[in-house]
């Protein structure tokens, strides 16, 4: 008590102003600090920044050509968007991991757009990898599938989107690659699906057969009889099970019934071009006019009697040489959505192996000039392709017998 009487009040005064002084510069330090901080971790996650390495000029370039970069809307993403988390601790993890990525670029590993490409499979699955462990995090940033209003939808995402909010199986990440930045193909000997070149490996010759896709519960009595319907409707082009003889008309057996009714509901809207045909002792007519009238009944009576058939690949000449090269271009383009070699119907994108070339190629001219209906995914595919490329999958897919 004596000793705190005789201290000196100026000492006291002194000490205080000290500790005031001191706490106000670690303060303003603090302040400068996380403000000089904040500037950085923007600054790094600028796309100008993420692409001043030479060996990411690639990913910029397809960046610039994907719908996250120019779409009607406006609305782009850059860099950080896709692959940099918004919460601070996964965002500094992600920031200390990517240190990686500089000694990589200092070191010369991908530095030339051959290395680039012997990199790329496995770069891919790095990216799709971290995005499956946070459940599509920064996809859903922006995209909220509780949200998505799926009658605005085309069919195909409606179904698979409606499916994943309910099932919770997949994310984001399991059906969107390839969006932003070309998919890479998978390396042989990887675990690839089986190929279908049996002749040239002396495999089994015969017809390979498509079974029927998956159908909606079958009718009730009183209900309307799809076979009936089809011999009365689609008979004369599509032959009685489905298995046309004319090269400018599809098969459409085994088709999905969910296919089925979305390809007619295109017709009957017309979102799908509809030309004329006559077949043999018929009138002339088109899609349009037959699908028209077709209750909703009556569709869902004949998806159920077509997605039961089987399907019969056409036998049509092909080019072998091209036919390997169209394999090389279908795996890189069209794989993700038409598996199976184009013959998987459950994919709901229509059965392509083994479809007639002459169809195919007057379909995918549709598509190419914006006269029928497809997903973005599907343009952006088909923006990608070289010249010749489109001769090299119609062999590919007529050598699908």
């Amino acid at each position: 008590m004596a000793q705190d009487e005789n201290k000196d009040p100026k000492e006291s005064r002194y000490t205080r102003k000290k500790m005031w002084i001191l706490g106000s510069v670690i303060f303003m330090a603090g302040i400068i600090f996380y403000g000089v901080f904040g500037v950085v971790l923007e600054a790094t996650n600028r796309t100008e920044f993420c692409t001043s390495c030479h060996s990411m000029t690639t990913n910029l370039t397809e960046l610039k050509q994907s719908v996250h970069y120019n779409n009607a809307s406006g609305v782009t993403a850059g860099c950080a968007d896709c692959h940099v988390p918004r919460d601070l601790g996964p965002k500094l993890w992600a920031k200390l991991m990517a240190a990686k990525d500089v000694f990589h670029e200092i070191i010369g590993t991908i530095n030339t757009p051959e290395k680039y490409e012997a990199h790329r499979w496995d770069m891919a699955n790095r990216v799709w990898d971290k995005m499956r462990a946070s459940d599509s995090r920064e996809c859903r940033e922006c995209h909220s599938l509780e949200k998505m209003d799926f009658d605005k939808q085309i069919r195909s995402a409606y179904k698979q989107h409606s499916k994943t909010l309910e099932m919770g199986d997949k994310t984001c990440i399991d059906c969107h690659k390839g969006i932003a930045h070309t998919e890479p193909t998978e390396p042989s000997g990887s675990n690839t699906e089986p190929s279908n070149d049996v002749k040239e490996k002396g495999g089994n010759t015969s017809k390979p057969v498509v079974q029927g896709g998956a159908m909606l519960p079958l009718t009730t009595t009183g209900k309307p009889d799809g076979a009936k319907l089809a011999k009365e409707k689609c008979e004369a082009c599509h032959g009685s099970n489905g298995n046309s003889e004319y090269d400018e008309v599809p098969n459409i057996a085994g088709f999905s019934a969910f296919y089925f009714i979305d390809t007619i509901k295109a017709y009957k809207t017309g979102a799908r071009p509809s030309e004329k045909f006559k077949a043999d002792g018929h009138d002339e007519t088109d899609m349009k006019a037959v699908t028209e009238n077709l209750s909703d009944e009556e569709l869902t009576a004949l998806a159920d009697y077509f997605s039961a058939q089987d399907f019969e690949p056409r036998e049509q000449d092909f080019d072998s040489t091209l036919a390997r090269k169209g394999k090389v271009v279908y795996s890189k383009y069209c794989k993700k959505c038409h598996t199976d070699n184009g013959r998987a119907p459950d994919d709901d994108a229509g059965i392509i192996g083994g479809q007639s070339t002459a169809y195919l190629k007057t379909q995918l001219e549709y598509f190419k000039e914006g006269d029928r209906e497809q997903v973005d995914k599907m343009a952006i595919s088909l923006k990608k392709l070289e010249e010749g490329d489109i001769e090299k999958l119609l062999n590919f897919f007529a050598q699908q017998q």
